[in-house]
């Protein structure tokens, strides 16, 4: 009697170890003979798809120039079938590049990217030939919470402009750092500079100052001319390009009158000012740059 009864509890376990692995199964046995053998350990049918675990479908994501007759070929499955697992109206006629399809019955896996542990999002360095739709649709996101997830973003533009090397976010979180720029000498691109933390556009453009209050390119380079210097049009957000990210100026200052020094090899400096030579000395503005070489001055005209 004890016998009996501890076999009819191992049959339950079995039945439910069994109907668990299943899903399993279809997954991975390939041949006839392995689903057979799954299936033969409980109530499920291997033909009636890989339903996860969790309840899920196994999934494939939408190719440029897919239909549902070639998503059900690639799923292995009839189109009809196909159909069963996907419903909603105009389904075969509104796909996006990237876009997750069921192959199996079940609901399909939330896909959208999880916060790190740190705190900051999940994020992803846009490639060559990227844009924002497919992004979005392979991690289970739309186009309107990629943008939202991004409003804050070094280097994010918009999706009119998405450039190759932008580090996105595709989940809630901090902000990311942006990729380094190997020759990067100002900003937040130069290399092995620690994330600070409030990573908003505003402060990273504080991030390594160029010397002498020049401005630094979104590039990470300091000048003083305008390629250098011309801030991004008025209402953008800092940390686009092209453009300059900090100390984004050309200051030039005039003055009315001029002061003249004179020096002489036999005498010391003289000063005069431009109302004592105003009829003797022709008034010009220019630029001169001087430089110090073995203890004597030299200015270039």
């Amino acid at each position: 009697m004890m016998v009996f009864r501890l076999s009819k509890a191992v049959a339950s376990v079995l039945a439910i170890v069994s109907f668990s692995l299943a899903p399993l199964c279809c997954a991975q046995a390939q041949d006839s003979s392995s689903r057979k053998y799954f299936e033969d350990l409980g109530p499920y049918s291997c033909s009636d798809g890989c339903v996860n675990v969790d309840g899920t479908c196994s999934i494939r994501h939408v190719d440029s120039g897919d239909t549902c007759v070639s998503l059900a070929a690639k799923c292995g499955i009839p189109q009809d079938t196909f159909m069963s697992y996907n419903t909603g109206s105009n389904f075969c006629d509104s796909f996006r590049i990237g876009q997750a399809v069921c192959c199996s019955s079940g609901n399909l896996p939330d896909l959208m990217p999880k916060q790190k542990p740190d705190g900051s999002c999940f994020d992803y360095v846009v490639q060559e030939d990227n844009w924002c739709d497919s992004i979005a649709a392979i991690h289970g996101l739309t186009l309107g919470e990629l943008r939202v997830l991004n409003e804050n973003t070094w280097g994010f533009s918009g999706c009119e402009n998405l450039s190759a090397g932008v580090k996105l976010c595709l989940s809630k979180g901090s902000s990311p750092m942006p990729v380094p720029i190997s020759n990067a000498v100002c900003g937040p691109q130069k290399p092995n500079m620690p994330a600070p933390s409030d990573r908003s556009p505003e402060n990273l453009a504080k991030l390594n100052p160029c010397p002498l209050e020049a401005c630094c390119s979104y590039w990470g380079q300091c000048g003083t001319t305008k390629e250098f210097c011309e801030a991004p049009p008025r209402g953008s957000k800092v940390g686009i390009k092209p453009g300059c990210i900090a100390n984004c100026r050309i200051d030039v200052f005039e003055n009315s009158e001029i002061d003249i020094q004179a020096y002489g090899n036999d005498r010391g400096a003289e000063s005069m000012s431009a109302e004592e030579k105003e009829k003797s000395i022709t008034k010009r503005r220019g630029l001169n740059f001087g430089g110090v070489f073995d203890r004597a001055v030299e200015v270039e005209d």
